[in-house]
């Protein structure tokens, strides 16, 4: 297993420090924010959240008290899965534990061509497969606080950066279920993290109370300013992790 030291970018302190208007800026040449090796620190990575600590040092799953029946689980799935669409849907072997709460469990695989994560539940004392996903890899973002969801963006085609640029045209999208509403006054940010050698921007919005469509959510023209020409420096999200599962696990 790659053992790595991986410096977790700030948004999670800088968002909750930032003030009404949710903008904090360092200027160029400041050390970026973030707290090295934070084993403890949780992440997010398709699905809820896990300790990082949990990849760092992965443990078995078969090795748990509940491994067997968690095995079984998988088999259940992959075995209707079978029946009506033919072959394996998660690999039978090579879980690791993310996360095991109670009656809760998260659970991940790394195999040659996927990563994958599922959610057990236990019912009736039987343990069941609530959800799951498959990706080639998955990027690791920082969690961020109760009542915030993720917003990525991309930069504004229709207004590309130079070297010279002093501002960045993005595109922010709200990736939190929101019925296909603006975020307006519910967009968090910019957080701004500049220094010599890279520029960091991150972007959260409250997410709206009680159960909400997902019909896809509209982007949002934000004019991001800088301190200092961008010049050569590359542009990053900064609720991404500079690694992702496969980086951290070495597979």
């Amino acid at each position: 297993m790659l053992r790595t030291t991986i410096a977790l970018t700030g948004i999670v302190g800088l968002l909750a420090a930032c003030g009404d208007d949710g903008r904090t800026t360092a200027g160029e040449g400041s050390s970026r924010a973030s707290v090295p090796g934070d084993d403890a620190a949780l992440v997010t990575c398709g699905e809820s959240p896990f300790p990082l600590e949990a990849l760092l040092d992965p443990q078995p799953a078969e090795s748990a008290d509940d491994g067997a029946a968690w095995r079984q689980a998988i088999a259940d799935v992959n075995a209707e899965w079978a029946a009506s669409a033919g072959g394996e849907l998660y690999p039978s072997e090579g879980w690791i534990v993310l996360r095991a709460t109670g009656d809760e469990t998260s659970l991940m695989a790394v195999t040659d061509t996927d990563v994958h994560q599922i959610e057990l539940v236990r019912r009736d004392g039987g343990w069941t497969v609530e959800s799951g996903w498959s990706d080639v890899d998955c990027e690791l973002r920082t969690e961020l606080p109760a009542g915030q969801g993720t917003v990525t963006w991309r930069t504004d085609p229709a207004e590309p950066p130079t070297p010279e640029s002093t501002t960045i045209a993005v595109l922010a999208r709200e990736q939190t279920c929101a019925g296909g509403r603006a975020m307006d006054d519910r967009l968090i940010g910019p957080i701004v993290v500049e220094t010599a050698d890279e520029l960091r921007i991150s972007f959260a919005a409250v997410t709206l109370p009680g159960e909400q469509s997902c019909p896809g959510n509209p982007e949002t023209a934000v004019v991001v300013e800088l301190s200092a020409p961008l010049g050569g420096r590359p542009l990053r999200d900064g609720a991404v992790l500079d690694v992702g599962v496969r980086d951290v696990l070495g597979s």
